[in-house]
Order: structure tokens, then C-alpha cells, then sequence
């Protein structure tokens, strides 16, 4: 009789074991599942770690760029020279150079028919690879001159001026710029009129792309 209740004290042990045995693996496995929480750190940690990682800039890449400019020229040498001014200029930009190329442009004088053709190199710059306020803006090369007399030289062309950035975005920058241009006209000997060299200061509105 003791022995038949000791077996069926032990076969009710061996089956209390059984039925609990699921229930342990079943709260191993909840444990070792990540939770709603757990899930959210580790998104949240993902999307920091992209955050800070630095990506290949479109700055860092050499890229082709072009740009167009209307504006106008007071004279200050007192020859009644002012002009309305167009430029166009292709060049190739990079880092901290934003605009490195040739133009072409003119000064069409207001008050007489001379005309003034200058081919150039073009640069800007604002000396920093991230986008800032103002850049400095240089022009240099050939002025192609043309005199109401029907004569005409070839001379020096410079220009420099500070700009200010407007609107931007990825793909355009339009800006102003203010400053100082020198045209350079040789003497003709056979023109019968003397045409002086010109000193202008200058505004702009441009565009880049």
C-alpha cells in the first residue's frame, strides 16, 4: 500500500514536470525577444549613427557649373561712358571654388555707340567649402573696344567685386555683386577722337547654376 502510493506520488511529480516544461521554454523565449522598448533604442541609435556618419558631399565633387549676370556701370573718369552690362561664363566648380572658367559678356554705353566686348577668366570664391554669405568675385582679361568713329582697340579688362548670396539650393545660387571695373583703351593714332581708359564701379545680379 506504501509503495503504490509512493509510485503514484512520483508519477504525478513526472507529469507536473511535463506540462511545465512549454511554459518555462515559452517564458525563455519571451526574454530573449527584443521588446517594443528594446526595438525603439536600437532604431533610435541606428538613425544617430547615420546622423553623424559624413556622407561624400556634392561639394567635394568637381562639377561643371555656368552662370549668367545683368547689371549696370557707372562711369567715374567723367568720359560719359555708363553702361548696361550682361556677362555669361562656363566654368567648373570645387570645395571652396565656386566658379573657376572663361566668359564673355558686354557694356553697351548708354549714352553714345561705343561698345565694349570683354573675354575673361572668371573665379569666385568664398574661401570655404560650406555655403556662406558673401564671396569675392574676379574678373580678368581682353576688353574688345568699338568707338563711334568706327575704330577699335584691344585693351586690358578687369574686374573684382564682393558678392552677397540670395537665394540658394542645390542646384542654383542667384546673388548681387558691387564693384569695381577697369577697361583699358589704347590710342589710335589714326582715330580722330581720343578715347580714355574707363573706371567704372559696378552692380550686378547674377545667377548660377
Amino acid at each position: 500500500m506504501g509503495r503504490t502510493a509512493i509510485s503514484i506520488l512520483a508519477a504525478a511529480s513526472a507529469v507536473w514536470a511535463f506540462a511545465q516544461t512549454p511554459q518555462t521554454a515559452d517564458t525563455a523565449n519571451s526574454s530573449l525577444a527584443p521588446t517594443s522598448d528594446s526595438c525603439d533604442s536600437i532604431a533610435c541609435s541606428r538613425s544617430m549613427d547615420a546622423a553623424l556618419t559624413p556622407e561624400p558631399a556634392a561639394a567635394n565633387r568637381v562639377k561643371f557649373c555656368w552662370g549668367a549676370e545683368i547689371g549696370g556701370s557707372v562711369d567715374m573718369s567723367g568720359h560719359d561712358m555708363s553702361s548696361i552690362d550682361f556677362n555669361l561664363a562656363f566654368g567648373l566648380k570645387y570645395k571652396w571654388v565656386k566658379m573657376f572658367g572663361l566668359g564673355a559678356g558686354t557694356h553697351i554705353m548708354v549714352s553714345n555707340p561705343c561698345r565694349t566686348f570683354p573675354v575673361y577668366c572668371d573665379f569666385k570664391t568664398d574661401f570655404s567649402r560650406r555655403q556662406n554669405l558673401l564671396f569675392l568675385s574676379l574678373k580678368g582679361g581682353a576688353a574688345l573696344n568699338y568707338y563711334e568713329d568706327n575704330a577699335h582697340s584691344t585693351g586690358a579688362y578687369a574686374s573684382g567685386a564682393l558678392g552677397v548670396n540670395f537665394a540658394r539650393s542645390s542646384k542654383f545660387t542667384s546673388y548681387m555683386t558691387v564693384g569695381y571695373t577697369f577697361i583699358q583703351r589704347p590710342d589710335i593714332h589714326e582715330a580722330e577722337i581720343a578715347h580714355p581708359d574707363v573706371h567704372m564701379a559696378t552692380i550686378r545680379l547674377g545667377i548660377t547654376f
